[in-house]
């Protein structure tokens, strides 16, 4: 930690001053938590910086936070107060019994920065944003970037413990994303994401230095194109209709087990299934294999299908909304597919049930698989959603 108590219970911080002064201060002085008031001892090596630390192992909040967390709070508190913001350092909120790493007031609005290095439980997070939320202050995750692989310009592999940390200021606001390397000095803001899988995500991502960015900056939006998106869909799909399954990749192997039960293979799906949803984040499974149940277990079975029968039918794959504390409006993944599938015609919408008109049998060539998949993307890039989807859509 940064910050400590000293024995006239004031707060001392050492990262600003001398190895003169810091050594006076080790040999004249005892210092306390402030969160536990367990006696700390000063860290002043040649390549760290000088923090205070646990004499023992403790089950404080404070214990632990590695020299990766520590540079970057620093370096955050010190681009903040180089923009002339009142900023405080591990400031404890007495009424919710929580201390952000960082906390200011930018016009009227108080904002407290968690700047979160390792994973953290999704109980933890949701606690701690809802006691921010209580005293009207607006929080902002910041994941250190050692959590981040980049992927390509606009491809990442993001933690899933991450997911609870999206931010969506307003119901017009693109899905955001955090990340900050201390090593580099840059954030990255990752928006208008969408999921392929449980970590893997495309989106508009953007990397700037500290000194690029002001504070403002962090409620910038941008947006992921619409055309870049399916053209890139398009060939990851291709690729997934082509790959075989990894022998490792056990729950793939099942999956394709299951299909060839229902008298189809990945290579004569039709094109409707493993479609891009905005909402993926709040689904456990990937989209091939939740929107493949959803086809062959409710749509092809019954008459009719309602978003009450998808969410019972698939129940154990929705994660609460509540969970993602962050998010303005949390939509249901399955709502939004089953309108997409409303407008390309797939199914047709009574009130609020769903009835599936699609009737084709399987591809009997990939090249038709492929081709349907294009024709798909094409309209869906075009915002062209029209039985013409279908009609192009041969077997």
């Amino acid at each position: 930690m940064l910050q400590a108590k000293n024995q006239a219970g004031e707060l001392v911080t050492i990262f600003h001053k001398t190895r003169v002064e810091i050594e006076a201060l080790r040999h004249e002085e005892t210092f306390y938590c402030p969160e536990c008031n367990a006696p700390l001892q000063v860290k002043a090596g040649h390549h760290m910086i000088p923090h205070f630390a646990h004499r023992h192992i403790s089950p404080c909040q404070m214990q632990g936070e590695s020299s990766y967390h520590e540079t970057g709070k620093l370096l955050l508190y010190e681009w903040l107060k180089q923009q002339r913001i009142p900023v405080s350092l591990e400031h404890y909120l007495p009424t919710i019994q929580q201390r952000p790493d960082l906390l200011f007031q930018v016009g009227n609005k108080q904002v407290a920065i968690e700047l979160q290095c390792s994973k953290l439980p999704t109980e933890l997070i949701v606690q701690r944003t809802h006691g921010y939320q209580k005293q009207n202050i607006q929080v902002i995750w910041i994941v250190g970037a050692n959590q981040l692989e980049r992927l390509s310009a606009d491809f990442v592999k993001i933690p899933f413990f991450a997911r609870h940390m999206i931010h969506q200021f307003h119901s017009r606001f693109p899905l955001t994303l955090y990340f900050f390397s201390p090593e580099q000095q840059t954030i990255t803001l990752c928006q208008d994401f969408i999921f392929t899988n449980q970590t893997t995500a495309i989106g508009a991502i953007h990397e700037y230095h500290l000194n690029q960015l002001t504070v403002w900056d962090l409620f910038s939006q941008n947006w992921l194109k619409q055309q870049r998106l399916y053209d890139y869909w398009l060939t990851k799909k291709k690729h997934w209709r082509n790959r075989p399954a990894p022998f490792y990749q056990q729950k793939d192997i099942q999956y394709r087990k299951w299909l060839y039960q229902q008298g189809y293979t990945i290579q004569s799906l039709p094109a409707f299934i493993y479609l891009p949803l905005k909402h993926q984040y709040r689904l456990i499974d990937p989209l091939w294999l939740w929107q493949s149940q959803l086809f062959f277990q409710m749509l092809k079975r019954n008459t009719f299908v309602s978003i009450e029968n998808v969410r019972h039918k698939i129940k154990n794959q929705l994660l609460s909304s509540s969970l993602f504390p962050l998010i303005h409006a949390s939509e249901d993944p399955f709502l939004e597919y089953m309108d997409i599938l409303h407008q390309i015609h797939v199914v047709k919408k009574r009130g609020n049930r769903y009835q599936l008109t699609y009737h084709k049998k399987p591809y009997a060539h990939i090249d038709a698989a492929i081709e349907a998949d294009r024709n798909l993307f094409t309209l869906l890039a075009n915002g062209k959603r029209t039985k013409a989807t279908v009609n192009n859509d041969k077997a």
